[in-house]
């Protein structure tokens, strides 16, 4: 989620009301301050530029991307609504209060923040795909694929409006709709490993293990210390009855997060296939201590006379 582009915050400045040119400049100098990243700065500019004209809403807009910037969504909240209540048409102000909203995890209340935003301007292609998002994590797919098609016709080439998608396909179990979606993002987002690891899922859930399998892996190539691609590579490793490969994921799993109990199941019952009956009952104790059901259930299978 990308806060409000900088040439819309040129035309916000030029539209509004001619503020003094030192209150102008704070406010210019706020947002290079936010586009590198130097939020606490920025803050201190747009209040800088408040203090001088208290009416000056493209400063509290501002403000409000600062503070999200920062991780201080209330705060962020508190400005943006501010900057609204001065320029209620203005639909970068409801975007931006939406998306700090979803930040907050106040997501009920960031849809009609997000659906107000592209009723001002309609094709406002984040705006619709953040409404999708959120619709989506709302349970509300039906909305979330409507917001999402808007989003696509206006920007076809979003990744990250395909990977919601796709997403959102998979809540519905549409997998192979999901997994179109999934391919598009990550073709779009080469580098982008959580779209890697989300077509893996779809393609797994499609029972075509090899294909997941690679996805898996383009994902780790990417982020090394991908905890769920590496669990999940080493469950499509014993779908292809590669017994090495699936123990070697297991383990890479293991040493990312020792405590992965499903993941030391998953090694000793491949070790177990793989003939090393020692291997697996020393990852039964380990898991004795992590899931003791998972530990049963493994101590059942190492010794059948037990059922």
């Amino acid at each position: 989620m990308t806060t409000v582009p900088l040439a819309a915050v040129v035309w916000l400045m030029a539209a509004s009301t001619a503020p003094p040119a030192a209150v102008e400049e704070q406010a210019k100098r706020g947002w290079a301050l936010c586009k590198g990243q130097r939020y606490e700065d920025a803050i201190a500019a747009f209040r800088e530029a408040l203090r001088v004209d208290p009416a000056f809403s493209s400063a509290y807009l501002g403000l409000g991307v600062a503070y999200s910037g920062l991780g201080r969504h209330d705060d962020a909240v508190l400005a943006l609504r501010e900057a609204i209540r001065l320029r209620p048409e203005q639909a970068e102000g409801h975007y931006n209060l939406g998306v700090a909203l979803q930040r907050a995890g106040r997501l009920a209340e960031a849809v009609p923040a997000l659906a107000q935003a592209v009723t001002l301007k309609t094709d406002y292609a984040a705006a619709w795909s953040n409404l999708g998002w959120t619709y989506a994590h709302l349970g509300r797919y039906g909305s979330a694929l409507d917001a999402y098609a808007r989003a696509r016709q206006l920007r076809p080439d979003d990744a990250q409006a395909w990977r919601g998608l796709g997403a959102t396909y998979g809540n519905l179990e549409r997998w192979p709709e999901a997994a179109a979606a999934l391919e598009r993002a990550a073709a779009l987002d080469a580098a982008n490993a959580g779209a890697q690891y989300d077509l893996g899922r779809a393609y797994a859930k499609q029972q075509r293990p090899r294909e997941a399998a690679e996805a898996y892996e383009r994902a780790i190539q990417l982020q090394p210390g991908h905890v769920a691609a590496h669990f999940n590579l080493g469950l499509a490793r014993v779908d292809l009855g590669q017994g090495a490969p699936a123990i070697a994921a297991f383990r890479a799993v293991l040493r990312l997060e020792p405590a992965h109990a499903p993941a030391r199941f998953n090694l000793a019952l491949a070790l177990l296939a793989a003939g090393d009956a020692p291997g697996a009952r020393e990852q039964q104790e380990a898991l004795q201590a992590l899931d003791s059901n998972l530990a049963l259930q493994l101590a059942l299978r190492l010794d059948p006379e037990r059922r």
